[in-house]
């Protein structure tokens, strides 16, 4: 037989998907990172090391994660640990009660499949918190519309891959973008449309910009829009949406039924005064017929951003709201073939949006927002604040890395 190594295919879709936040740069900051552990880096370089902010990746840059939600995990995950009085005296009474409701649900399994779309319980609690969020607003939202991701990356990976078939599917992305987007079109072989955000008018969204990309793309690249990304708070921009521009967005994509993919991760990341965070699901159930029931949105949401940055535990959600029943049951097919996301992941989601719906977070929550905000002294001004303002961020300010405790009392 023939010592030739026969040579391997590569999709061409992967060899020309581009994800820049793990691109060229954090590559080049690998490289000079390693040379700053030899003698000649050292002497090479004016600096000792290399902080990454190329993605939100908070505990990375050593903001110190929130007690609670590591207690709650930990006894979760060796629950022989809640038999031995020594060991939970040394626990907060709060969270041994969390822990030992959690472990009601699930058998103390946390090393098990859960169900496809994630545990019922968590999506329960999911659904309550949108509902508190969105104030109540009719129809509720209920467990089935709730589908755990690993973070919202996996979600919107298996949206598109639900909805992008070919390149004659188009997918609206914003400019500037988190660029998962176009790489993810690139994989699945669809047609990215780009739409301009203003920068001088604080990166805002133009329903007019909206309107002329579709037409253009229809014309030119011989591809319908079938979905239109919309990343609020924005990301990297900070921009913050009004609810008129929100209401003109939903209606457009109603108009020519377009999917309204809402990544709305930054939510709790708000800081201007007089800004706040509306739901596009929110906006959309408000608006009059037929948009209320015609407008086909999915909302992201994840536990990697917001107060407790967990990135790594890879926690998330998707929403879906006015989707048609054969289009969830696609969604759903779709989330079966990876069994489940990460357990972990799931029960910090819950941990999380228990813990954001509570008076205590709900303090800390806005105490940290006026103190990022104020930007008061030079000393406190987190860099996000130099030159043009914005209206969300994603940082710490100086000196804010000590350990924090929330409770659920």
């Amino acid at each position: 037989m023939s010592g030739s190594r026969k040579e391997i295919r590569i999709n061409p879709r992967v060899v020309a998907a581009e994800y820049a936040v793990r691109g060229m740069l954090p590559m080049r900051a690998d490289e000079i990172r390693a040379a700053l552990a030899t003698p000649e880096g050292k002497a090479k370089y004016p600096f000792s090391s290399i902080v990454y902010c190329n993605i939100g990746n908070p505990q990375a840059l050593e903001q110190k994660p929130l007690t609670f939600f590591r207690q709650v995990m930990s006894l979760i995950d060796a629950p022989f640990l809640l038999e031995n009085e020594k060991v939970t005296s040394q626990y907060p009474a709060d969270a041994v009660a969390r822990a030992r409701e959690y472990l009601r649900h699930i058998g103390d399994r946390t090393g098990a499949y859960t169900d496809s779309a994630g545990y019922a319980f968590v999506r329960d609690i999911v659904a309550r918190q949108i509902n508190e969020r969105d104030h109540e607003i009719k129809p509720l939202v209920d467990a089935s519309s709730i589908f755990l991701t690993d973070g919202a990356s996996s979600g919107v990976r298996l949206l598109l891959q639900v909805l992008v078939g070919d390149a004659s599917d188009a997918v609206m992305v914003p400019i500037p973008q988190y660029p998962l987007y176009t790489a993810q079109l690139t994989l699945l072989g669809g047609t990215p449309a780009m739409y301009y955000l203003c920068e001088k008018d604080n990166w805002a969204l133009n329903v007019e910009e909206l309107a002329s990309v579709y037409d253009e793309c229809v014309a030119k690249n011989n591809a319908t829009p079938r979905v239109l990304v919309v990343i609020n708070p924005g990301n990297p921009t900070g921009g913050v949406l009004d609810r008129d521009v929100m209401e003109a967005v939903a209606k457009f994509c109603c108009d020519r039924g377009i999917v309204l993919m809402a990544d709305e991760v930054y939510q709790e990341n708000v800081y201007a005064a007089g800004k706040r965070f509306l739901s596009f699901r929110e906006v959309v159930l408000g608006l009059p017929a037929p948009y209320n029931t015609d407008t086909v949105l999915a909302s992201l949401h994840s536990t990697s951003k917001g107060i407790i940055g967990e990135c790594g535990r890879r926690g998330g959600y998707f929403c879906l709201t006015n989707f048609p029943a054969p289009v969830r049951e696609q969604v759903l097919k779709m989330c079966s073939m990876v069994p489940c996301s990460s357990v972990n992941g799931q029960l910090m989601t819950g941990t999380d949006v228990l813990a954001t719906a509570g008076p205590v977070t709900r303090a800390m929550s806005h105490t940290g927002r006026s103190t990022m905000g104020s930007c008061e002294s030079k000393e406190a001004r987190p860099a996000a604040c130099e030159g043009a303002e914005h209206d969300s961020r994603f940082f710490l300010p100086a000196g804010g890395r000590g350990d924090v405790r929330v409770s659920d009392d």
